[in-house]
């Protein structure tokens, strides 16, 4: 689902011959060009990566690229959504539809998002986001990543249409030190607090996502994440989650990674910057296995003669 280096969780496709544009053809100009942005995505803080597809260049930037799949919501000014399904200009941040198949009107203005939330009579105010059920696919793999985009419409000079989408959420890239060789099946992030939003809305005028259900923590399914040698500096392994924006300055943090047999691995951690959009933070972690508490208390036990009352 995503591009071998590191690429933003959102793809985007070509309008399909009116596909979903049930509402009636007003009398007007098509627009006969239309323009898809998605900007460099950056790190924020000294520790230290989104969906479509994403890219990661020699300065830590992180670039978005549309894949073919992916489907985005685009509201006029007055009346219900239309989605535009993207079946050509994948691999890049920036794509570009020419043709008036869309029937897109230049005397309207218009809003977009990502991904399409499905219902043709959703308000435009209460989109829904989840962070719930993420997953990650293989080892420092980007496949799965979720990430929520939305833009205004601008009109260029050539009468083009486009839309500068901006980031709504974060990714939290965890770098876990010290695992053994091994297969792992789920990774955590906890805090004293319930500071992490599971679900919620975001509105096409705001475009800030407003939290609805909120958790002490977020986890990440693992599939075939299985390490041939321990983790370290020098073969390092990532696992990403995306989160709302989320401010974990000064706060401690406990990661937690299960192996496939059942052995707990934690570590502690005290973030010195806020994880915000639009950006990515990571977190180095060194992973310490938990030890098994011992069963009962042994003291008193040295003679083979002394009798347990249970």
């Amino acid at each position: 689902m995503k591009y071998a280096r590191l690429l933003v969780a959102a793809s985007l496709g070509m309008l399909a011959a009116c596909s979903g544009l049930n509402e009636a053809v007003q009398d007007g100009e098509l627009v006969d060009q239309v323009i898809f942005e998605v900007p460099v995505l950056r790190s924020l803080g000294e520790d230290g990566a989104t969906r479509a597809s994403l890219t990661q260049d020699e300065d830590d930037a992180i670039h978005f690229a549309w894949e073919a799949t992916d489907t985005v919501g685009i509201y006029p000014d007055q009346g219900a959504q239309v989605f535009f399904e993207m079946t050509d200009g994948a691999g890049t941040n920036i794509a570009v539809f020419d043709g008036g198949g869309w029937a897109l009107r230049k005397e309207s203005t218009y809003s977009c998002y990502y991904p399409f939330a499905g219902s043709i009579y959703l308000k435009r105010d209460a989109i829904p986001v989840s962070f719930a059920n993420q997953k990650q696919a293989g080892v420092s793999d980007y496949t799965g990543i979720r990430f929520y985009l939305a833009s205004e419409s601008s009109k260029s000079s050539s009468g083009a249409l486009r839309f500068s989408f901006q980031y709504l959420n974060t990714i939290i890239r965890i770098r876990p030190i010290g695992l053994p060789a091994g297969t792992y099946t789920k990774l955590s992030i906890s805090t004293e607090e319930p500071l992490f939003i599971q679900k919620g809305s975001f509105g096409l005028d705001d475009m800030t996502i407003v939290g609805e259900v909120f958790s002490n923590s977020l986890e990440v399914s693992l599939k075939d994440f299985t390490l041939t040698e321990a983790s370290s500096d020098e073969n390092p392994v990532f696992v990403f989650l995306t989160s709302a924006p989320v401010d974990l300055t000064g706060k401690t943090v406990t990661v937690q990674v299960l192996s496939e047999d059942g052995i707990v691995y934690t570590c502690e951690k005290t973030p010195s910057y806020a994880y915000e959009a639009a950006g990515w933070g990571a977190l180095r972690c060194e992973m310490k296995k938990i030890e098994p508490e011992p069963v009962g208390n042994m003291e008193g036990l040295d003679d083979p003669g002394d009798e347990i009352d249970i």
